[in-house]
């Protein structure tokens, strides 16, 4: 799948639908909820009233088809537990999932899990809104959270090798490509391949490196 400038979906480590803590190892939250201003985006927790939404955007076949998690048909009651889970995984220092909003409207999602030194990016972004860069800016700005003000060494990135569209939203936020991992994952019952991106911490000259 293509899209005007490389838009689409997912880091596989994002989904819409489980709500069990990731399988990371942990360390507790003394801050609050961050929010994270862009040019034209707004990243802000998930609330209540987004699940609809959130079942409408992921549920669509397309985001579905280039993620490795969120399955089609999208179960209902799925959005209301993911979202109910965020609180306490975000208290606990497992993972930080944003909303991305465009004047104030739901387009996607983007999260960082979190390892003691380290994280992994996931993001997905709604079908009426690929192609218009909003998943670019939006993991450019947690990639700057992770660095910044989590202190993070190193942030990583997988995306199926069928969506090389997201290899390209990794690469304009930073991160360099570090290699396939065949049959990394499994979906819909079928190993599959993931491409792996990552940068390491922010150089004295103000840039991620490889």
């Amino acid at each position: 799948m293509s899209t005007q400038d490389g838009e689409a979906v997912d880091g596989v480590k994002s989904s819409a639908l489980s709500g069990e803590a990731p399988e990371w190892d942990s360390r507790p939250m003394d801050q609050p909820f961050p929010a994270l201003r862009g040019r034209r985006l707004l990243l802000e927790r998930f609330v209540p009233g987004d699940a609809e939404t959130v079942r409408l955007l992921a549920g669509d076949p397309g985001v579905a088809a280039m993620t490795q998690h969120i399955p089609h048909p999208y179960p209902a009651g799925a959005a209301e537990v993911w979202i109910a889970a965020h609180a306490r995984q975000f208290e606990a220092g497992l993972n930080v999932v944003f909303a991305i909003r465009l004047a104030g409207s739901l387009v996607g999602c983007v999260n960082l899990q979190l390892g003691p030194e380290e994280g992994e990016l996931g993001y997905w972004i709604g079908k009426p809104f690929w192609g218009q860069g909003y998943a670019t800016e939006a993991v450019r700005l947690v990639v700057g959270y992770a660095f910044g003000e989590l202190g993070l060494a190193r942030v990583t990135g997988r995306h199926l090798v069928a969506n090389p569209a997201s290899g390209r939203v990794m690469e304009k936020a930073g991160l360099a490509w570090q290699g396939l991992q065949p049959g990394a994952a499994v979906k819909d019952g079928h190993a599959i391949d993931l491409v792996l991106w990552g940068a390491s911490a922010v150089s004295a000259s103000g840039t991620p490196s490889a």
